[in-house]
Order: structure tokens, then C-alpha cells, then sequence
């Protein structure tokens, strides 16, 4: 086999080692009795409801995957992503990246009352991948849209490192550091599929969802796989 050859079979079985299906079928199984996450079994009869969410540039396909494996198990839920596209069991809303527009923040509105509606015994699968800086957001009252839009822009021009620029984020954000986790009452994880090198939590989607009681799992890095495989 030729050397071109083989760079190009390292390079194709990287990317379906990271592609969403796979990481999901890897992360997540069901049986009669357990819902398995992560190598942890949550007892089905503990669980009132089970509730999908999925956000990022892997947010629909990340959620189709899930759907694939928990199917009606599924009572609601949202995915958000820049795609257009559907989900079989819970809603999906095309949003915007890198900047963030009026869709995000419906994007927002809608999960927050998704997730409101969850009680303390229903649990949930939160999905984060990139891009959901963008994708969900909702300025701190005081900041319009339109400021916001030019904050961002000045901040993805500025050259300034991706930790740096989400520590601002979060500061203008309703929603990002954790703030995202108040709105429910119910139990879940958080699986994470991370962009950063190093996969620091409190940077990856501007962690949302991280308010030191949800567990978050990190289930994969693009980022490295890819860098990889270009390397090779």
C-alpha cells in the first residue's frame, strides 16, 4: 500500500472516531433496567422522565445519534445547532455561528422553558459540543443585541486566546458559566464534545451547564483528532 494511501485510511478512521454516532454509541446504551452513561447506570425506575438536550456545531448530530439509542424513552427536549435539519423525538432549532444573532437568543428562550418544566425527579442528557458561544446566548440586561453583536465581533477580531475571550463572554452572558443549570431542578450529565486543547470545561461552549453539581464527562476532542491526522 502507498504511503498516500495509508495517511488517507489514518485520516478516514480518525474522523469516524470522531464523528458524533460514534461517540454517542460508545457514551451511552439501554437496557430493561439501566440507562448507561459514561460507564455509570442510572436504574430506569429512578427516572420519571428523560429529557434530550443537545447544543453546538455537533448539536444535531449528536441528538440523532442519542435519539437512535434511547427513541421514545425520550419525553422532550431541544437541539440547537447552525444546521438545518430534524430530529425524530425532540425539537430542533438552526441557530447561528460564529456570531450571535436574534436566533440565539430564541434559541435560549426556548431551551430555558424546555428545561423549566423538568421536575426533580426527571433527568437528563445535556449534549455540548463548540460553537454553542454563539449558538445559545442571552446578554445581561443593560446590553442590547446589537452592542452585544459588537462586543463579540471586536472580541473574534481582537487575536485574544479562547479561554480570554469566553471569561468575557460569560461576564455579558444570562446564561453561560453554570447560569444555564439554574433553570432546572432536575438531574442529568453533561456530555462533552470538546474543541480545546487541554478540554477545559469552563471554556468549551462557555460551560453553561457547569455549576459544580452537574457531572460533565468529556466523550471526545475534535480538535486533537483532527490536528492529528493533518499531522500524520
Amino acid at each position: 500500500m502507498s504511503n498516500k494511501k495509508i495517511l488517507t485510511e489514518i485520516y478516514n478512521q480518525v474522523l469516524q472516531a470522531v464523528k458524533a454516532d460514534t461517540i454517542i454509541r460508545n457514551t451511552i446504551s439501554l437496557d430493561e433496567k439501566n440507562l448507561t452513561i459514561y460507564n455509570t447506570a442510572y436504574p430506569l425506575k429512578k427516572i420519571n422522565n428523560l429529557y434530550l438536550f443537545s447544543v453546538g456545531k455537533a448539536g444535531l448530530a449528536m441528538a440523532k445519534a442519542a435519539e437512535k439509542i434511547l427513541g421514545s424513552l425520550i419525553k422532550g427536549g431541544l437541539a440547537i445547532s447552525h444546521q438545518v435539519g430534524q430530529c425524530s423525538f425532540i425539537e430542533h432549532h438552526t441557530s447561528t455561528h460564529p456570531l450571535v444573532s436574534q436566533r440565539s437568543i430564541e434559541g435560549v428562550d426556548k431551551l430555558i422553558e424546555s428545561m423549566q418544566t423538568m421536575d426533580q425527579d426527571d433527568f437528563f442528557i445535556f449534549c455540548l459540543s463548540g460553537g454553542a458561544s454563539a449558538m445559545i446566548e442571552k446578554p445581561i440586561d443593560g446590553i442590547s443585541l446589537e452592542n452585544f453583536q459588537k462586543i463579540s465581533s471586536a472580541l473574534l477580531g481582537s487575536g485574544i486566546d479562547i479561554k480570554t475571550l469566553n471569561t468575557v463572554r460569560k461576564a455579558i452572558s444570562q446564561i453561560k458559566g453554570g447560569k444555564l443549570a439554574n433553570h432546572t431542578k432536575a438531574k442529568g450529565v453533561v456530555l462533552v464534545l470538546s474543541d480545546v486543547i487541554g478540554d477545559d470545561l469552563t471554556t468549551i461552549g462557555s460551560a453553561p451547564m457547569l455549576n459544580g453539581k452537574i457531572p460533565h464527562h468529556i466523550i471526545g476532542n475534535n480538535a486533537i483528532a483532527l490536528k492529528e491526522a493533518r499531522r500524520s
